[in-house]
This record gives structure tokens, C-alpha cells and sequence, in this order.
């Protein structure tokens, strides 16, 4: 498999959906401007044509006195995964803010699944010191769950 050589030096591919494409960029160098309808070696294609995804969701309960156990009695984390690469496409969760939850998306986005989730619970374990951090682990491990379930 040929390995990218543009000026981004993404380890991916080529012909690597652009979803892909992007997440790998935006892992291998932070936030990275996305390219519309592109293929990683630059063919453009219509959006859902090339790019076959899957969504999951993983649950667990909040714990008392969070903001959020008044909007939900759980926290959801959902993903769209990539079914070829296992890839995380985008992600949301049910924290009570939009800093929170978007930091758990930029989090997620661009970890492949293949992997196992160690090293996202990992950063989870040193980045997140909010009271959901047992909640937002055990609905990572149960997103995860059920990824595995449909990998079989």
C-alpha cells in the first residue's frame, strides 16, 4: 500500500476516504482544514459513495449532582466509524456543556477502533478531571462493546 507523500505528510493511504483522510491529518497535526469530496490522493467523489460508515453508541450512568444528570439519567457517547479502517469519523457525547463535549469529539475524532480504546482511556484518565470521568469510561468501553459486536 502506497503511503501519502503530499506536503501534510499524513501516513495514509492513498485513496483513503476523505473522512479518513481528514482525522488522520487532523491527528497527525492538530486541527487541519478539511478538504470537501476529496480522496486522499486528491479524486474528488460525492459524499456517502465512497465513504462507508457506521454509527454506535455507548452508554453509561452519570453520577448525583452533575449539571447533565437534569437533562439525562445517562451519558450517551455516539460515533460514526469508518468500516473500513475502524476509524473514528465523528463523535459526540451527552456532557451538559459545548466545551466538554467537544473536547470528548476532538478526542475521539481520528482514533481507529482496530486499536482498542487503552490509549484514548488513557487520555481520559490524565486530561479529563470533571465528575463524569467514571461515566465518560464506561460509555467509551460500552461504545467500544458494541463496535466489537459488529466487527464479528
Amino acid at each position: 500500500m502506497s503511503i501519502c507523500s503530499d506536503e501534510r505528510g499524513c501516513p495514509a493511504p492513498f485513496g483513503t476516504p476523505s473522512a479518513v483522510f481528514f482525522a488522520c491529518c487532523q491527528t497527525q497535526q492538530g486541527k487541519a482544514k478539511r478538504v470537501a469530496n476529496m480522496d486522499h490522493d486528491g479524486c474528488q467523489r460525492e459524499r456517502g459513495k465512497l465513504v462507508k460508515t457506521q454509527f454506535i453508541a455507548g452508554h453509561a450512568r452519570l453520577p448525583a449532582g452533575m449539571a447533565a444528570k437534569s437533562l439525562y439519567d445517562t451519558l450517551t457517547i455516539t460515533a460514526e466509524i469508518d468500516k473500513k479502517y475502524g476509524v473514528i469519523v465523528e463523535a459526540s457525547c451527552t456532557l451538559a456543556t459545548e466545551h466538554g463535549r467537544d473536547y470528548i469529539a476532538r478526542m475521539l475524532r481520528g482514533h481507529s477502533l482496530r486499536e482498542g480504546i487503552d490509549e484514548l482511556l488513557a487520555e481520559l484518565d490524565e486530561g479529563y478531571l470533571g465528575k463524569a470521568h467514571s461515566a465518560l469510561c464506561a460509555a467509551l468501553k460500552d461504545l467500544y462493546k458494541q463496535y466489537c459486536k459488529m466487527d464479528e
